[in-house]
């Protein structure tokens, strides 16, 4: 399969991936019906773009303003296939955070290369999970991207950034603090400021960058490339794509105020702010699956109005709440990412 894909771009007369877009071939009977996003044309999307944009925005409610980084390098390692540095920099002005960075060892001199956010999911170990240090394989995805070529920079949640308090507590803290009305605001400007470290190294491409996460991370990436045009393609796996399929109402996300019966929005028009970049929604049937498809086809004709269709679609599995085990399915998703990001 991949072998043809490979081939497809030289091809103009069809859309790439095709199978991404392909509605499942039975619909469960509670799936999720969201309202179509089908302006007649791209003047017409792009005044509706501002208005989505701007009551997504209040419904997240306000962030702070970004400060100087200031980068420092804590620590770094020199690894067979890539160096490993743990930074510390300047969040906004009453906080910092912590990432790891991975850089490719191999890569040819004076070549910018394209770089990843990469989000973790649920995990007291946080980004030593990204970096492959802790946790399950699956989520190792700035291991596996380092050594495709990536550079990738893996920010902690802040859910874990008091040792020893947890998730819970640390949303608490967050809003008390005053600085964030939603813990999804909190997440987004997280990673606003990772990408923000990410396209000032030396070695990247600012012009190619990608976001991928799985479970708490796949909302992440949901929102990150939503609201940060810097996101050329997004890997969403297992986030739920509708605000009705996972947690969102959580106190560490948006809070009871999205389940209410006068609450009108949901997440394809959150879709739809990414168009006509690149966004793949991938699932297992847990939180992600053929549910999900109701959100791409909902939000779709915005990439048609841009002849950019290849740049949205799901991708599924039957194994549950996982990234694809090694196999055709996550060669499939690490292709799907190395089109977009990497010069063909």
């Amino acid at each position: 399969m991949l072998a043809v894909l490979l081939i497809i771009p030289c091809v103009a007369a069809a859309p790439e991936f095709p199978e991404l877009r392909t509605p499942p071939s039975t619909m469960p009977a509670d799936a999720p019906k969201p309202k179509a996003i089908a302006p007649a044309d791209v003047k017409a999307w792009e005044a509706r773009r501002k208005e989505i944009r701007t009551a997504w925005e209040q419904i997240l409610g306000p962030m702070p303003a970004r400060v100087p980084l200031n980068v420092e390098v804590v620590s770094r390692e020199e690894l067979d296939d890539h160096s490993r540095l743990l930074l510390r920099y300047q969040n906004d002005a009453k906080s910092t955070n912590d990432a790891f960075l991975l850089i490719p060892k191999d890569a040819p001199a004076g070549r910018k290369l394209p770089g990843v956010v990469v989000l973790h999911p649920t995990n007291t170990a946080h980004y030593n999970v990204s970096a492959g240090l802790a946790g399950k394989e699956g989520s190792y995805h700035a291991l596996h991207l380092v050594r495709r070529g990536y550079v990738c920079i893996a920010p902690r949640n802040y859910l874990w950034a008091v040792e020893g308090r947890g998730w819970k507590q640390s949303a608490a803290d967050v809003k008390k603090q005053g600085r964030y009305t939603t813990g999804m605001a909190k997440m987004l400007f997280d990673a606003i400021r990772a990408v923000d470290v990410l396209v000032d190294r030396p070695e990247v491409d600012p012009n190619r960058i990608g976001a991928i996460g799985h479970s708490l991370g796949g909302k992440e990436a949901l929102y990150l490339p939503a609201f940060d045009e810097r996101i050329v393609a997004s890997i969403s796996c297992e986030g739920g794509v509708g605000l009705g399929m996972s947690n969102w109402a959580d106190d560490h996300y948006f809070g009871k105020v999205i389940a209410g019966p006068d609450f009108a929005h949901d997440n394809q028009e959150v879709l739809a702010l990414i168009a006509p970049r690149a966004i793949l929604v991938i699932g297992g049937e847990a939180s992600d699956g053929a549910k999900s498809w109701p959100y791409i086809e909902a939000a779709l004709p915005v990439w048609r109005l841009y002849d950019a269709e290849s740049r949205i679609g799901l991708l599924r599995h039957t194994l549950g709440h996982q990234f694809p085990p090694p196999g055709p399915d996550r060669e499939f998703a690490y292709h799907w990412f190395d089109r977009w990001l990497k010069p063909q």
